[in-house]
């Protein structure tokens, strides 16, 4: 008999273990545990809905849970990751009975950053909406201003951060993001960044949370002439990231679009942070 149930403490290993044997076996257990025991939040509700049948897990989706303040107001978000049932088990009903129990309190902002074409019109019948499909990309085209200022080593970021940006970079210091802090014209931004190779071996950065979108989007050039190397790289940023301001960049679309449910935030509030991003160590497509 098929049952699905929240994951607790106990299904950990067991968990790791089917990962690993059937999403994929380039990711380690150790590192598919990191999903379910991150350091900022102890007490998430579970760690996943799980799939049995006749007792044997046959599927899991996993939760990632990280309290924020945004915008000045307290705010649940809720990552989905790791979503994997056994080909046998993929019928319509339990998949969507899985993304209805694992989205179920109204008031969690709920997150997909990584799906398959296939699932677009299942997350949808969820109550998904699309949190981006399109991304501003820049070149490197000059040199560096000498009007703008840009920290890159971590201490120096860190010890010109506080209040909720220094929680930000503490809490992420610990995985592959890139810290950047610009300084320009008296404004200040706070900068994380993943930065990746991909395609035609073109390293990637890519922004996961930017503090002020407004100083960010004037710089942005100016940014990208900064950190990018000479070759073989660009800058990319989500559109969301930067709505309702002016925009000197190419648009470029997102191979695999991400999705949001929420009822309390608009996707320009929705970063990348707190995310199987980190905890797995992905590239963002």
């Amino acid at each position: 008999m098929v049952a699905l149930r929240p994951a607790g403490a106990g299904d950990i290993a067991a968990i790791c273990d089917f990962l690993h044997a059937h999403m994929d076996r380039r990711i380690g257990r150790q590192r598919w545990r990191q999903i379910m025991e991150y350091h900022w939040r102890s007490d998430q509700p579970t760690r996943g809905w799980l799939v049995e049948d006749a007792g044997s897990l046959v599927g899991f989706l996993g939760l990632i849970y990280a309290d924020r303040t945004i915008d000045g107001r307290p705010e649940v978000l809720v990552n989905l990751t790791s979503w994997y049932l056994l080909r046998q088990h993929r019928g319509l009903d339990t998949a969507l009975a899985m993304l209805q129990a694992a989205t179920a309190d109204p008031d969690a902002t709920y997150t997909v950053f990584s799906s398959r074409p296939a699932v677009t019109r299942l997350m949808r019948r969820a109550g998904f909406r699309t949190l981006d499909d399109t991304r501003y990309v820049w070149h490197r085209a000059g040199t560096a201003s000498a009007d703008l200022t840009v920290l890159t080593q971590p201490p120096a970021v860190r010890a010109a951060l506080a209040g909720i940006d220094r929680q930000l970079f503490d809490d992420h210091a610990p995985f592959n993001v890139a810290p950047f802090l610009l300084r320009a014209d008296g404004e200040v931004c706070f900068v994380l960044m993943s930065i990746r190779r991909k395609g035609a071996d073109t390293a990637y950065h890519e922004a996961l949370y930017i503090s002020d979108p407004a100083t960010f989007a004037r710089q942005a050039q100016a940014f990208a002439n900064a950190i990018l190397p000479a070759e073989n790289a660009l800058m990319a940023v989500d559109c969301r990231f930067l709505t309702d301001l002016t925009i000197a960049a190419a648009k470029a679309p997102i191979p695999a679009p991400r999705f949001f449910k929420s009822a309390r935030l608009a996707s320009r509030q929705v970063d990348f942070l707190y995310s199987e991003i980190q905890l797995l160590d992905l590239k963002l497509f």
